[in-house]
């Protein structure tokens, strides 16, 4: 647990070949991104926009997930899809919209409106989601389903 206000991370990024760039964070195996085609990249593995977006649906699912536990609602599947639209403004490209769908199982269909409660905080406790809303314009939807009615078709193995 986090014993202070301030928590510091650090990554490092190293250029391999092309356009390829090497990511070590913390002790994990190192992150490949590279540029888009569209962009003259190589496509020897996602860009670092990409990354964005999939850090804020990990961070959506996460804090799903911590705060369902700290309600003490039992959770099903839970599944984060994050779509970005980048635009040129000027010179630039940037992110110009992000929508997230998180998809939750109750295992208690009588606590499906206290999920819908609960994750209405999401935005407040998600790290990347307060951090990118202040540049970029975030929605982020949710959807609650019965554990009865079947898995998530998210396309992902558990």
């Amino acid at each position: 647990m986090v014993k202070s206000n301030r928590l510091e991370l650090h990554v490092e990024a190293k250029r391999l070949e092309g356009t390829r760039t090497g990511i070590k964070v913390r002790n994990f195996p190192q992150i490949l991104v590279d540029t888009m085609p569209e962009f003259g990249g190589m496509d020897a593995g996602p860009c670092p926009v990409e990354l964005m977006l999939a850090s804020l649906a990990g961070c959506v699912v996460e804090t799903a997930i911590y705060i369902a536990k700290k309600a003490r609602i039992g959770l099903g599947d839970v599944w984060a899809e994050t779509r970005g639209v980048v635009t040129k403004n000027g010179q630039a490209y940037a992110l110009a919209n992000v929508e997230t769908t998180l998809k939750v199982q109750v295992q208690s269909p009588s606590n499906q409106e206290r999920v819908k409660e609960c994750l209405g905080l999401l935005g407040k406790y998600c790290i990347v989601t307060e951090s990118l809303t202040k540049s970029v314009p975030i929605t982020v939807s949710l959807v609650v389903t019965n554990k009865k009615s079947g898995g998530l078709d998210n396309g992902m193995d558990p």
